[in-house]
């Protein structure tokens, strides 16, 4: 059904404009690459956006400080104050953030090889999976998988309980006010059509540092980039832990240089991730396609 929808629809849209070119190769094309390829021209990736009202640090309500690109003090704030709900070390140590399900696909196992190492350094995670009704329709992902990695990710936060602080049962409170009150976001996903937490997390102030594929690569410029023009977080290529924790010291490095971070935040606050250029995109694109069978009725 999906190759009959593919072979005969008038366009064919995804989420990023870079998952609309890796799902024309074997690796994410799910034995479709052939197919999408001839249709390339038929294809379109357009970006989702977010709720800029619901995530929006200025006014959330679930968050105990707000604040803005242009006045950020009240960020650390919430640092503090999530840091000792979470029962976590009350010291200016970086914290990180992990928001999603705990499945392969999302990088867990890259995640759990990578977090001993950064506690030894002092550093925290604030971990929040996403309960199982939020998977996708279709996923393969089992639940055996989800309870192996809790069981895992409980077994560390034992080992390391003033560093890792990691909840199972999704709390969309929760989820705000550990985007708001971290200083990074891991998100080191095999694949990712769009993705909404970097976003989210953008929004905050909070640096993602994310595997460059999908819609991850469309919305996070690396800070190392001199060919880009608003950095705003960090990314890794090569699919594996070593990459991920290399790119993370990267960052370490980057954050006790204060103004460039600040700069960081500033560039990635102030990017616009509401809907409305997307809308435009999608109306575009509905208006082409009436125009054109408006033509082939009169042709």
């Amino acid at each position: 059904f999906i190759k009959g929808g593919l072979v005969f629809s008038d366009r064919i849209t995804t989420v990023s404009p870079v998952y609309a070119e890796e799902i024309q190769h074997p690796e994410f094309g799910c034995g479709l690459e052939n197919l999408l390829h001839q249709r390339r021209h038929e294809l379109a990736g357009i970006l989702n956006g977010i709720d800029t009202r619901t995530w929006n640090p200025e006014n959330d309500p679930h968050i105990p400080h707000h604040f803005g690109s242009e006045d950020i003090k009240s960020k650390r704030l919430c640092r503090f104050q999530l840091q000792r709900d979470l029962g976590l070390e009350q010291t200016e140590s970086p914290l990180f953030c992990f928001v999603g399900r705990l499945v392969e696909r999302k990088g867990l196992d890259w995640l759990l090889d990578i977090l001993p190492a950064l506690f030894r350094r002092g550093c925290k995670l604030a971990l929040l999976g996403d309960e199982s009704s939020h998977r996708e329709p279709g996923t393969q992902e089992s639940g055996s998988e989800e309870r192996k990695y809790e069981g895992e990710l409980a077994k560390l936060a034992r080992q390391w309980p003033l560093r890792l602080s990691v909840t199972f049962e999704y709390d969309e409170g929760l989820a705000h006010r550990i985007t708001a009150g971290s200083d990074m976001l891991l998100m080191p996903s095999r694949f990712e059509p769009c993705g909404l937490n970097q976003l989210y997390s953008l929004r905050y102030g909070t640096v993602p540092i994310v595997h460059q594929v999908g819609g991850l690569r469309d919305t996070v410029f690396d800070a190392s980039d001199s060919s880009s023009k608003r950095p705003n977080g960090f990314c890794f290529d090569i699919p594996d832990a070593s990459a991920f924790l290399a790119t993370i010291e990267r960052a370490l490095r980057f954050y006790e240089n204060r103004r460039a971070w600040r700069r960081l935040q500033e560039n990635a606050m102030t990017g616009d991730y509401s809907w409305n250029h997307s809308a435009r995109l999608y109306s575009d694109l509905y208006q082409n396609i009436l125009a054109e069978r408006q033509h082939a009725i009169w042709d």
